[in-house]
């Protein structure tokens, strides 16, 4: 499919679809992100290990992301 026809068919898509292909192109940016899967690892260890992060942390670290930091 080009990307004509997709944005064709997105064109045609409600609002609520829309919103679903733009969460999966987002899972995709971030499985490209390199070294991504890595740091959520050594988290995931750490928080096995019992070493928790606050939600104030959580939302730092999103709107770093967001904001397109790496």
């Amino acid at each position: 499919m080009s990307v004509k026809e997709l944005k064709s068919a997105l064109d045609q898509m409600s609002a609520a679809e829309r919103a679903q292909v733009a969460g999966h192109l987002q899972i995709l940016r971030w499985k490209e992100t390199l070294g991504l899967a890595d740091e959520l690892a050594r988290a995931h260890a750490a928080m096995d290990a019992g070493r928790k992060v606050s939600q104030e942390q959580v939302g730092r670290f999103v709107a770093s992301r967001r904001a397109g930091k790496k």
